[in-house]
Parts: C-alpha cells; structure tokens; sequence
C-alpha cells in the first residue's frame, strides 16, 4: 500500500495542491453582493426612476445611532446600593458606648443618652447615608438616583441623601436643646465615632442597566414598501434620499447572500477558481512538461497565483483605489535583476565562468528562489534600490539525506522537513557575491558580517560553499575564517590519437 502511495506520489501530490489552492482562493472572494447603481453624495442620480422592488428597512445613519447613545449616556439612571444592616450595626455599638458610658449614672440618664442617639441615627439613616467616593458619579445634586433596597428599586432625590459634611450639623441641630453640657459632648464624641455610611455606588448594576439601554436603540426608522419612489431621475443624492439609497443597497447585498443562495455562489466560485486553475495545469502540461513534471516548480506557480489574489483582496477591502498598483508581475522583474546582479558580479572575476541564460534564469527561479528566507539568506541593496550584493544559502540536508536511505516515504519526508525547518548545524553556501562597482568598498564585509549573524542565530557552526575554482579571488574571503578544504576535483586532459 505504502509503495503504491510512493510511486503515485507525484499525482497526488498535485491534486492536494489543486485543492488547497482552490480553497485558499475561493476563501479570499468577496462574500457581499455587488450593487448595480453608483451613486455619489451631492450629486445628481443618473439612472432612470428608482422605484422599491421589495418592503426593505431605512437604516439610521452611525451619527444618529451616536447621538442616541449619547443621550441616553446622558440621562441614564445612576444605581446606588443600600446596606440596610448598617443601620442595626450602628444602633448596637451606640448602645454598647452608652451602657460603658452610664455604667455609674442613673437609669434616667441612660435613657437620656439613648432616646436623643436613636434619634439621631433614625434621622441619618432615614433615607441614607452615602460615602464620600461617591459623590464624583453625580454630577447634578437635584438629579433622581435608583437606591437598590435588596430586590426592590426606589427613586429618590439625590439631596434627600446624608452626606458626610451633613452629618455634625444634623448632630449638633438635635443636641441643641440639651442643657447638660457633659451629655451633649459624650453623644457628640460618639455618634461621630460610630455613624458609617450605609449607601455606596453600585458602578456593576448602573453599567449592566445601561448596556440593557443601549440594546434596545433601533438601528431602523420606517420602511419603503415594495413600488415605493426611492428617486427620480435627476434628483440630487442627498439627506434623506441618500440614506434610503443606502438602506436599498444594504438590503439588495443581502437579499443576494441570503441562506438560499450562499451556498450557489460559493459553489460557483469554487467552479470558477478550478476551471481557471485547471487551464493552467493543462497549459504547462501541454506546452511546457518538464514544469509540470516537478512538483516544486507548480507549488512556486501556484503558490505566486495565490499571493496575487491575497494582495488583491487586501487593496479592494481597505482602498480599491490602489487596485493599479498591486505589482501583479513584480516577481519576475525582481528575479531577473538578481540573476542579471549574479552574472555582473562574476563575469569578470572567475575564470571559465559561464552566464545564467535566460531559461536558466527561469528555472533556477522555479526550484530555488521559492527556498529561500530571511533566516539564512541576505540581498542588499544601494540608495538607489539596485542590487548591491546577494548571499543565497540553506540548511544542508546532506544527513538527512542519508537517514532518508533514498527513500522518502514512509519517514524520508520528516527528516528532510526536519533539516530545513528546525536548527542545523550546516549550511550549505549557494550564490554569494558582490555587484562589481561595490566590489572592494567595504560591501563584501558587511555583507559576511549579517550572514554570520543569521548563521549563528539559525544554529550553524560549519558552513560548506560550492566547489570554487583555485584562482578564483573571491575565494580569498575564506581566508579570515577557520576554514580548510572540504573535498578537492581535479580535471585532467588526455590526448587521444
């Protein structure tokens, strides 16, 4: 089975990437409606007589919808709590003050000291005491608040409340007409002791009942019905006619995504999307086989299809104005400038050196530049954004080659994954170099200084380059690193007769 799946693997493999591609893409399609009239804010409407072709909502413009949620901000109720235990509490600890207090007094003026408290404390807790950081949430004293007595919810005049700077008034209002001195200083000293207030803010309760407020804003006001005038021909798009104008192109988009033809559309779409991929596959298979036969070259095809659509849809979602600027064949021009960059720079410096042609170019492009990333590679470039000089390398799959034992499947792939993905010891020096006019200016150094940056934060501590001629001077870079001669070709001539 296993074997089976090996030699049809290829196939396979082409299919799961027509799928993927196919779903990517269609993913990335607009999912709302495209309305049929263009129309501007102020200016005359140029199509005919637009009449209701069905009952649809006139939405509220987001100014309206602020300028609700801002008055209902506004007035809305502020909740107070109420500890109705407090008062209870209050009333045992001035009763225990006073029985301290009177412990060698009369019974008489005991009850002197306790009939003149229990009014003073009745008289604060009347309707509340509430604490001092409360105060700030109201912001109009003659406002009605929302006091939360357990279950139940009273309205009351926030200057009904006891505030703090109330309290030694009220206090000394009462003592007032006490003659004995001595009492009215002990009832002062502990009433002002033990009075707490009883009433705070309830910011939980205030901010639950006000999202409950902002719920209930209606996003719509009236409704066109079906044959109803919209506008006429002529007309100026403006005020209320626009925002109708908007509420029909709302409900139209809508009508078109319904639940009943959600599933059409996209199926259409996914329709759409393979046709236009499978051309393409047919197309290479067709005229050009030896792409199609390596699955590496139609991933970096495929893959570049869709990078264009994403650059796309990301333009049109957010400015569609820029539509013209997506670099739609900015990959090729890219790739041949940096082949045209490797060829300057060795042209004149490495002996026997042969030039890329261009179908080189292509193909180097097709199973190569799709490897490469930031992690072990570097391209610089001057002040003029031209290619200064380029270092292509990658983690060595040498090991992982011989773990695989010429077998990819069924633990091959892993260790190949394995060695590009995660960190190796190796790499492997692809095409390094220097654009000529930067040659032996300081470039070439900074140039090795961020490769071995990249090198050590990738994990690597041997780097092994491409078999290099022995003149060639470029080779002479080496000699600033401990390096020694890996393996070693000779070329021989022989003459026969």
């Amino acid at each position: 089975m296993i074997k089976k799946i090996y030699q049809n693997s290829i196939p396979i493999y082409k299919v799961i990437l027509f799928l993927i591609t196919t779903i990517f893409i269609v993913y990335l399609f607009p999912k709302g409606g495209k309305f049929k009239y263009e129309y501007t804010q102020g200016k005359p409407w140029l199509y005919d007589n637009l009449y209701a072709p069905f009952d649809f909502a006139i939405h509220k413009t987001e100014n309206e919808i602020n300028e609700e949620k801002k008055q209902i901000k506004q007035h809305a109720k502020l909740y107070f709590l109420i500890s109705e235990n407090k008062k209870n509490e209050v009333l045992n600890k001035f009763k225990s003050k006073i029985d301290l207090l009177t412990s060698n007094k009369s019974s008489k003026s005991k009850k002197k000291y306790l009939s003149v408290g229990e009014k003073i404390i009745n008289k604060v807790y009347q309707n509340g005491f509430v604490d001092d950081k409360s105060l700030s949430k109201v912001t109009n004293n003659e406002s009605i608040i929302a006091l939360r007595k357990g279950n139940s919810v009273e309205e009351i005049p926030f200057l009904k409340l006891i505030t703090t700077n109330k309290i030694l008034p009220l206090i000394k209002e009462e003592i007032s007409n006490l003659s004995d001195e001595e009492v009215k200083g002990n009832l002062l000293s502990v009433l002002l002791e033990i009075l707490q207030p009883n009433v705070s803010f309830d910011a939980n309760f205030t901010e639950k009942e006000l999202n409950q407020s902002l719920k209930t804003i209606s996003l719509t006001k009236g409704k066109v019905s079906q044959n109803e005038k919209i506008i006429l021909k002529g007309d100026i798009v403006e005020g209320k006619t626009f925002n109708v104008l908007e509420s029909f192109k709302n409900a139209s988009q809508s009508q078109i995504w319904s639940d009943a033809n959600y599933y059409w559309i996209v199926f259409g779409y996914t329709l759409l999307v393979s046709l236009a991929l499978l051309m393409l596959l047919l197309f290479i298979k067709q005229y050009r086989p030896e792409i199609f036969a390596v699955n590496n070259k139609i991933t970096f095809i495929f893959f570049n299809v869709f990078i264009m659509f994403l650059a796309q849809t990301l333009v049109i979602k957010y400015n569609a104005d820029y539509l013209y600027i997506v670099p739609m064949i900015i990959l090729p021009i890219v790739i041949k400038a940096f082949f045209d960059a490797y060829n300057e720079s060795f042209s004149k410096s490495v002996y026997n050196f042969i030039p890329f042609t261009d179908k080189e170019i292509e193909e180097e492009a097709e199973e190569v530049l799709s490897y490469i990333n930031d992690k072990t590679s570097i391209v610089a470039f001057d002040e003029n954004n031209d290619l200064a000089a380029f270092g292509v390398s990658f983690p060595s799959i040498s090991k992982a080659l011989q773990k695989t034992k010429g077998k990819l499947f069924p633990l091959g792939w892993y260790h190949l994954w394995k060695a590009v993905k995660f960190k190796n010891d190796t790499i492997d020096l692809m095409i390094v170099g220097t654009v000529p006019k930067w040659q032996n200016k300081g470039v070439s150094a900074i140039l090795d200084t961020e490769m071995s940056k990249r090198y050590i934060s990738a994990g690597a501590v041997w780097g092994i380059t491409n078999p290099q001629i022995e003149t060639n001077i470029a080779a002479n870079a080496w000699e600033k690193y401990d390096a020694e001669p890996y393996m070693r070709r000779r070329c021989y001539i022989k003459n026969i007769d």
